[in-house]
């Protein structure tokens, strides 16, 4: 199916054609994703999840098949496609374990940011382990006492004598924060003196092994179990100045902007979490046999599904179906847009 979309004021230049089918190679992803969630992910996820363990081996592997490529240009090993073609990958992923999938989503978007906003060096830095999944990284954003509201935000980073920064405070639900094989943490941090009207933030990439980086034990969750969330800490933690994303007082913006990838992977996480309770329920409830039927038989149980099921399907056309999904205009509404549906 395709549509026009554009100004309400007429047709005209500004309208283009969005396109909400798949195409081949995005057909062919998605199948090769969905078998392999189905053989090795799957098995194993209940298991991984009661255990509250990170499967190393397993992101690895989603890492030699190209899954954490997807979204990276080549010229750092990616595959060159667009943010929507992560967003398939990650779905199938959700649907067989959604801890691993949260973890590699959250490693995309802050790798993305860091390709967006970081200098050459940095680049060449983290994002070749990145990309090829040998490592994971983390975005440190809220604290445990502040998230949307950056009034709240107390971690700062200082100049240090020999031109570098020093951090300190304390971030609170960092996901990959302490895994085996974290890189690194784009860390915000409040870089405007303490008597200023109005605080700036300015956004570090901090290496997982320096000398002051420290997390607490994985969080007790209800939920993605397997996937590390925990709180970080930073203490009299030195970076050099090379380490700053972009240019100083601007990190929030920068954060805002990797939002608009990161709302898309998001959806599909939840997209693909959700096609996995709804099968559940379809299969139990033609399993389940009482007075002699399947209570599937019942419009009692058969209309919440279908209900359930019809709910999942608004998501599925909040993106277009094409390569290149990745510029900051297709991003920005297509992101909100599936924000809304997408978690519910």
């Amino acid at each position: 199916m395709r549509v026009m979309v554009g100004s309400h004021e007429g047709a005209g230049s500004n309208e283009v054609a969005v396109d909400f089918l798949l195409s081949d190679d995005q057909k062919k992803l998605q199948d090769s994703i969905a078998e392999f969630a189905r053989e090795r992910i799957a098995p194993q996820a209940e298991a991984r999840d009661r255990e509250a363990r990170f499967p190393v081996e397993l992101f690895q592997e989603l890492g030699r098949m190209g899954v954490t490529a997807i979204p990276f240009g080549p010229e750092w090993g990616g595959l060159g496609l667009g943010v929507f073609d992560a967003a398939l990958a990650l779905e199938e992923i959700a649907r067989a374990d959604q801890s691993l999938a949260v973890s590699a989503m959250v490693s995309m978007a802050t790798g993305l940011t860091l390709s967006r906003f970081g200098s050459k060096a940095l680049k060449e830095r983290y994002l070749p382990d990145i990309v090829a999944g040998r490592r994971i990284c983390a975005i440190a954003g809220t604290e445990p006492n502040a998230g949307s509201d950056t009034a709240g935000f107390k971690t700062t980073a200082r100049r240090a004598a020999n031109n570098g920064w020093v951090l300190n405070g304390e971030k609170a639900f960092i996901t990959n924060s302490g895994t085996e094989i974290t890189s690194f943490a784009l860390v915000l941090a409040v870089t405007s003196p303490a008597a200023a009207e109005r605080k700036s933030f300015t956004l570090f990439a901090v290496p997982a092994k320096a000398p002051g980086f420290a997390t607490g034990e994985p969080y007790r969750k209800m939920g993605w179990r397997s996937s590390d969330t925990a709180e970080l800490y930073l203490d009299n933690l030195h970076v050099p100045h090379d380490a700053l994303l972009g240019e100083e007082g601007k990190g929030f913006r920068y954060i805002l902007d990797g939002m608009n990838a990161e709302r898309i992977l998001v959806a599909s996480d939840s997209l693909g979490d959700a096609r996995w309770f709804t099968e559940k329920a379809v299969a139990y409830a033609g399993q389940r046999v009482i007075f002699g039927k399947p209570i599937g038989a019942n419009q009692g149980v058969q209309f919440p599904i279908a209900k359930a099921h019809v709910n999942i399907e608004p998501p599925i056309s909040c993106a277009p179906r094409r390569p290149g999904c990745s510029t900051r205009a297709s991003l920005r509404p297509r992101g909100q847009h599936g924000q809304v549906p997408g978690p519910r």
